[in-house]
């Protein structure tokens, strides 16, 4: 009786399988013949789904070489794109992923999103408001970046007095049972941040 070495993966899609297999054999993967250059997303898209393949069968090495793709890849995405991204990522990858890391860390960098009338704003908040993992991993970062000491990667000094405006000053004079006789509040005067 004749055997066949025949391994089903029904619920892998086949295009994503052929990089893997690709990758199998010569320890790096082309996306060129497949995507055309003009139009990113489909090849940034294909990095998550490597990456998620690589996490799924355990193949660390596919995982760090699709982080990397992806990394050197969002970069040249327009910021609209990169943010509909998000939901990809959070959904597909494990809750430790550089892939979460690289996208909030390159979403921090977009100055475009300090413009709150912009659709990419607007579209980040959503985010914010229904991706509790992505919630969290930017208020991490954003946390990070305060408190940390000296000048951080984005320029941030927490002794400059040009901090960004989402930053909260202490005022103790504006603070009710505050005596300027006293180095104490009163402990029923809640303290007041100041914008």
């Amino acid at each position: 009786e004749s055997h066949t070495s025949t391994i089903h993966l029904p619920d892998d899609d086949p295009l994503t399988l052929s990089f893997m297999l690709e990758f199998f054999y010569t320890k790096d993967y082309s996306l060129g013949r497949h995507f055309d250059v003009k139009h990113p997303i489909g090849r940034i898209k294909t990095h998550i789904a490597l990456y998620t393949l690589g996490d799924k069968y355990e193949i660390p090495a596919l995982c760090r070489l699709s982080a990397n793709k992806f990394q050197a890849g969002q970069c040249i995405l327009q910021t609209v794109s990169l943010l509909e991204i998000v939901p990809l990522i959070y959904t597909s990858t494990p809750e430790i992923s550089p892939l979460r890391d690289a996208v909030v860390y390159e979403i921090l960098d977009r100055e475009e999103l300090q413009d709150a009338s912009s659709k990419s704003y607007m579209l980040m908040h959503r985010h914010l408001r229904e991706i509790d993992d992505f919630r969290e991993d930017m208020f991490r970062e954003l946390m990070k970046e305060k408190w940390s000491k000296g000048t951080g990667s984005r320029g941030f000094s927490p002794t400059s007095p040009t901090f960004p405006p989402t930053t909260l000053t202490f005022s103790p004079m504006a603070s009710p049972g505050y005596s300027p006789t006293s180095p104490t509040f009163s402990p029923t005067s809640p303290m007041r941040l100041n914008p």
